[in-house]
């Protein structure tokens, strides 16, 4: 698994990408949950605040927060396609350029905008009075059709370790039979899937 990733054309540093995990894996978080997982309060502030702005996390109350996975798409829509080959005809561009050229909104436009930079295939090219221009990169140029784009899915360990976590850490496998059984499950997959990775 990669250490570093690149969303929304910013780079992820590794423990950020933990908590990033963290809450795919958990579903909805609170920053003390996160805290106990080992994670300072800075850190935590500044992903929350990464991923917000991303919006791949929302704010549900006071210091809690619900991860949003982006859903990939049963089929592929033509929409995509025309995205891309817009954002190929044109030497320069602007989001709401390619908008009107594909027949959709900016704020979907925004959407892969930040997909494609995330993967380099697009890079800035100045303003254009208060609208950013962009420009496909030569790694985009190599692609003819739309390339596709990496979407983020969680470590299967974390989703196992973040479900024993909230099973011990709420103390509902110590209250209720079914929630021990659950942890005791989780932890038996969770070794036996370590071992596996040791014996590689």
């Amino acid at each position: 698994m990669e250490t570093e990733r690149r969303k929304c054309g910013r780079k992820l540093n590794s423990e950020t990408e933990q908590i990033r995990q963290a809450l795919a894996a958990m579903g909805t978080a609170t920053t003390r949950q996160l805290r106990d997982m080992g994670f300072s309060r800075a850190k935590i502030d500044i992903a929350i605040e990464t991923f917000r702005r991303q919006k791949c996390v929302m704010r549900i109350s006071r210091a809690t927060y619900q991860y949003v996975p982006e859903r990939r798409p049963a089929r592929e829509a033509p929409l995509e396609d025309r995205i891309w080959h817009a954002m190929r005809i044109n030497p320069k561009w602007s989001c709401s350029d390619i908008a009107i050229q594909a027949g959709t909104t900016v704020s979907y436009v925004y959407k892969r905008l930040r997909e494609y930079r995330a993967e380099e295939f697009i890079a800035r090219a100045g303003l254009r009075g208060l609208e950013r221009l962009w420009k496909l990169t030569i790694k985009g140029h190599e692609h003819i059709e739309r390339p596709e784009v990496e979407f983020f899915e969680p470590d299967p360990l974390v989703l196992l370790a973040a479900k024993i976590n909230k099973l011990v850490a709420t103390g509902m496998a110590q209250r209720f039979a079914d929630a021990n059984e659950a942890a005791k499950a989780a932890c038996s997959e969770l070794r036996d899937k370590l071992e596996e990775i040791a014996c590689l």
